[in-house]
């Protein structure tokens, strides 16, 4: 499939979730392309990326001008500032908290989805690309985005079971999946926990990563 169709096919799927002038919150957008898909729909985009290189990949595609903002800052489930010189477990309280900075260390700050809620507003939508430690992210999370996507892996199943008992305490929510970024949902209709739990484990014990999302449930008073 060529850039293009992929990311026509990104964009209407994003046109169901938010539009023109309501905010979203992207973390871990390396290459940019979630960015700028929003951006050319002329959604507020607040892109988050803790890693300095791919920093610098958002920095020279998106100015000042272009109404994204990018935080050079890491999400988890508190707030620490530190520094490190070598890699670090977010889930865990820093290690070289007291350490003198030099050349060969970082200093890196851990903020919390609910802090960055405080800074900017809630946003209508959360794009979430963790490598792994999406629980870690969503464990600082306590006010209900209306849909919040976020990465799985089939192999790590217990911590796709974390992120979903996290979102129903927080909110009314109910989910698709795609088994791609890219790809059509599988389910024709949104689903429980349960329901989205039987419709991934239909593929048995294949390996495949994608896509869940999660809307909180659109409720109609009775006539």
């Amino acid at each position: 499939m060529s850039s293009s169709n992929r990311n026509k096919k990104l964009t209407t799927n994003f046109f169901d979730f938010v539009g023109p002038s309501d905010l979203a919150f992207v973390f871990g957008d390396q290459t940019g392309k979630i960015t700028a898909t929003l951006e050319k729909m002329a959604v507020k985009t607040v892109s988050i990326q803790p890693f300095s290189n791919y920093f610098g990949v958002l920095s020279r595609q998106f100015t000042p001008e272009s109404g994204v903002v990018l935080v050079h800052e890491d999400v988890g489930a508190f707030h620490a500032e530190f520094y490190h010189n070598g890699i670090y477990e977010k889930h865990i309280l820093p290690y070289s908290s007291n350490l003198t900075a030099d050349e060969t260390q970082e200093y890196v700050i851990i903020t919390t989805l609910d802090e960055l809620i405080e800074r900017y507003g809630l946003p209508a939508f959360c794009h979430i690309s963790g490598d792994g430690f999406e629980p870690d992210l969503m464990k600082g999370l306590n006010n209900p985005i209306k849909t919040v996507a976020f990465t799985f892996y089939s192999y790590s199943s217990e911590k796709t079971t974390e992120i979903l008992r996290r979102l129903l305490h927080i909110g009314d929510y109910e989910f698709n999946w795609k088994k791609s970024a890219d790809g059509k949902f599988l389910s024709k209709n949104w689903l429980s926990a349960r329901d989205l739990h039987q419709s991934m484990s239909s593929y048995g014990k294949s390996v495949f990563s994608g896509e869940i999302y999660a809307r909180v449930k659109q409720h109609y008073d009775s006539i």
